[in-house]
């Protein structure tokens, strides 16, 4: 069994705020948990994307499971527990399924350093 990372904690704004992320997440969790504990999301990659050059990722396909739609899904479920949380920022981008291969630190001083994320 593998590892799904979110990351909120740059879109947080306070230590409040990220506890009530976490919760959010926790409820989330609960909601699906069924479905995931029967129906494993499997996840298929094929093809290389990138944001803004800074994020190399690898892109999720859909499959006969659906493994895509349930990644959006669960981003679906999330947002709206983190707005009834009052965390949500909005992010006019849209959700995006992916794999991070290599991210670019975000402090320029240390530009070079680069995150390995092996999920």
């Amino acid at each position: 069994m593998g590892n799904l990372l979110i990351s909120v904690g740059d879109r947080v704004s306070s230590q409040v705020k990220y506890y009530r992320a976490i919760h959010a997440l926790e409820e989330t969790i609960l909601v699906l948990r069924e479905s995931l504990l029967s129906y494993p999301i499997s996840m298929n990659f094929a093809g290389i994307g990138h944001f803004r050059n800074k994020v190399l990722y690898a892109n999720l396909l859909e499959d006969a499971h659906g493994s895509r739609s349930r990644m959006l899904q669960l981003s679906e479920i999330l947002k709206e527990k983190l707005i009834q949380r009052g965390v949500y920022v909005v992010d006019k981008r849209p959700m995006t399924p992916h794999l991070t291969i290599i991210k670019l630190s975000k402090d320029e001083t240390i530009f070079s350093k680069v995150y390995f994320c092996v999920c």
